[in-house]
């Protein structure tokens, strides 16, 4: 990767560190263990999504933001819209 680039994406990465303050927030509907969860499978679908991304588009927090928002229209949204569907559709 650019020297400039990982540059970046350390610091863009380091943004994910406040991801666990964040979601270890307490939360009305969500229990300590759900969070940590949570914050598991998202640590983890960030790594998968970064495997699959172009490091030479990662050159500045633009583009890893316009990354970021693509993978999460077309890999992400989708796949919960489509889970909370069928939830919705399940016998109650």
């Amino acid at each position: 990767m650019h020297k400039t680039g990982a540059s970046l994406f350390g610091r863009y990465t380091s943004c994910w560190e406040n991801v666990g303050e964040y979601l270890n927030r307490p939360s009305k509907n969500m229990t300590p263990e759900k969070q940590a969860r949570l914050e598991a499978c998202l640590k983890e679908l960030a790594t998968l999504l970064y495997e699959q991304t172009d490091k030479s588009k990662l050159t500045n927090l633009e583009s890893i933001e316009k990354t970021v928002r693509t993978q999460m229209l077309e890999l992400v949204s989708p796949e919960i819209a489509l889970f909370l569907l069928n939830k919705q559709q399940e016998p109650k």
